[in-house]
Parts: C-alpha cells; structure tokens; sequence
C-alpha cells in the first residue's frame, strides 16, 4: 500500500515538473514582485537623498535669513 501511494506521488510529481502549463503566468508574476523590490528600494534610496538635498537647502536658507535679519 505505501509503495503504492509513493509510486502514484513520484508519477505526479514527474507529470508536474514536465508540464509548463501556466508556467509562463508564474514567471511573470515573479518578475513584476522582483521589479517591485528593486523599484521600493530605488525609490527609497531617492528619497532619503531628495530629503538630505531639502534639509541641506533648509539649513542654508535659515542661515541667509538669520544673517540679515541680525
């Protein structure tokens, strides 16, 4: 009976890795989730230097307006 039951599961499996049904969909899918993650870590990386780059400008706009001012 287990020989069986092994024998129907190694025959399922084998069928599994040969069909590339619907193989095309899971590659897409897997490329759109690894262009997200590069996407959020790029977008990220352009964040944090946008807001460096603002409170750079900050700084040095409160700086200027401080010295005439005094």
């Amino acid at each position: 009976m287990k020989l069986g039951f092994l024998k129907r599961g190694n025959i399922f499996f084998s069928r599994f890795r040969r069909s590339e049904e619907g193989a095309t969909a899971m590659e897409y899918g897997l490329l759109v989730a690894l262009l997200a993650i590069a996407l959020m870590l790029g977008l990220n990386q352009f964040y944090e230097s946008l807001d460096s780059m603002f409170v750079t400008m900050d700084k040095s706009v409160s700086s200027v307006n401080s010295e005439t001012e005094g």
